[in-house]
């Protein structure tokens, strides 16, 4: 007996638990289905968050490539103002240097003329004093000959001039501090302070 009625109440736990599971599983539904829609609102979120930040890094990245514009062409103007400085300043060149040739040509001419006219002057006095001592008489020429001679000969010295003296020659001063001059002859004659 004891066995027919442990059998009968394993029978009533059983259908107990059969009456039982559709109202779980409803319930596990209703919660499953709750849970879904929370789950969903939770992406629904999540995916709405990530779409606005993606927004804002487009937005960014936007607002970088302007500014990357804006240099860029800052930078082509900048180009551009040092190719017309190079312009003007390669045009002032060419200018300086045709000023250069021109100046050049006008010293070259102007050589020419000296020399030319350097020419001129010493064939007209070599005529002249070649017309003077023909015309000259013996004594005459004897004493331009005298005054020739007594013409000091230039003589080239390395020294510094000083200056000149009372009389018009010339003052040297020599390598040891002395002060001379040249001489009728040619030769130096140093200065004592007696003769200063």
């Amino acid at each position: 007996m004891r066995r027919i009625l442990g059998i009968l109440f394993l029978a009533a736990v059983f259908l107990a638990a059969q009456a039982a599971v559709p109202a779980m599983a409803q319930s596990s539904k209703k919660t499953s289905t709750t849970e879904t829609k929370a789950s969903k609102s939770k992406k629904k979120d999540s995916t709405t968050k990530k779409v606005s930040k993606a927004k804002e890094k487009t937005t960014k990245a936007k607002e970088k490539a302007e500014k990357s514009k804006d240099k860029v062409e800052k930078s082509k103007g900048k180009a551009e103002k040092v190719k017309e400085k190079a312009e003007k300043s390669k045009e002032k060149s060419e200018k300086a240097k045709e000023k250069a040739t021109k100046s050049k040509e006008k010293s070259e001419k102007a050589k020419e003329k000296a020399s030319g006219t350097e020419e001129k002057i010493k064939e007209s006095t070599k005529e002249e004093s070649s017309s003077a001592e023909k015309t000259m008489t013996k004594g005459a020429k004897s004493k331009v000959s005298k005054a020739k001679a007594k013409v000091a000969p230039k003589v080239d010295t390395a020294d510094k001039v000083i200056g000149t003296d009372e009389k018009g020659r010339t003052i040297y001063e020599g390598p040891r501090g002395g002060h001379y001059y040249i001489n009728s002859n040619g030769n130096k004659e140093y200065i004592t302070k007696d003769t200063k």
